[in-house]
């Protein structure tokens, strides 16, 4: 038969990706009902457990709420302003490789370090209130 073009390959490469980006879809779908279905008492001794340590519930449920239309406002203008970070973030990668940070760092180490920052925030937060 035919040798390898690179038209081949590279459809070939394609199909490959496809597939396998279905099957740890699947997968991961299956890992997600096996926990729900087969850890569902560990849930429920949890969620027991953490309302009998909040003490104010009371007051959280007398908070003004957000109404739909506002969370959903909020929800857009939250996105859009990740997006068009990731997009700075993203287009500067060229730029702080040319001063001389090597790409690996950057990529494994730098760019998820500054993506999770908000969440490590939020966890340092919760700790601190006692909440983890």
């Amino acid at each position: 038969g035919e040798g390898f073009t690179e038209v081949r390959l590279r459809n070939n490469t394609l199909k490959i990706s496809q597939v396998t980006s279905i099957i740890l879809i699947v997968a991961f779908l299956v890992y997600l009902w096996f926990n729900a279905r087969s850890q569902e008492s560990i849930f429920h001794e949890v969620l027991a457990s953490d309302e009998e340590r909040d003490t104010d519930r009371h007051r959280d449920l007398h908070k003004a709420k957000l109404t739909f239309t506002e969370c959903v406002i909020a929800l857009a203008i939250s996105l859009t302003f990740v997006t068009l970070i990731a997009i700075f973030l993203v287009e500067e990668i060229r730029d702080v490789v040319q001063t001389g940070v090597p790409e690996n760092f950057l990529g494994l180490i730098l760019v998820p370090l500054v993506e999770k920052a908000a969440e490590h925030l939020t966890t340092v937060d919760e700790a601190y209130d006692n909440q983890v």
